[in-house]
């Protein structure tokens, strides 16, 4: 997430919090979870 974070150019906080709402919003249980359910929905 650090890498994540500074590619877009906001802080580590933030993109985490980005990413734990994402996966909630999908179900997921870690973030791996949610990468293969955005995958399958054809969201990433």
């Amino acid at each position: 997430m650090r890498e994540a974070a500074t590619l877009l150019g906001i802080k580590y906080s933030s993109a985490r919090s980005y990413l734990d709402n994402a996966r909630d919003k999908l179900g997921a249980v870690s973030l791996i979870q949610a990468v293969a359910i955005a995958t399958r929905l054809h969201l990433i």
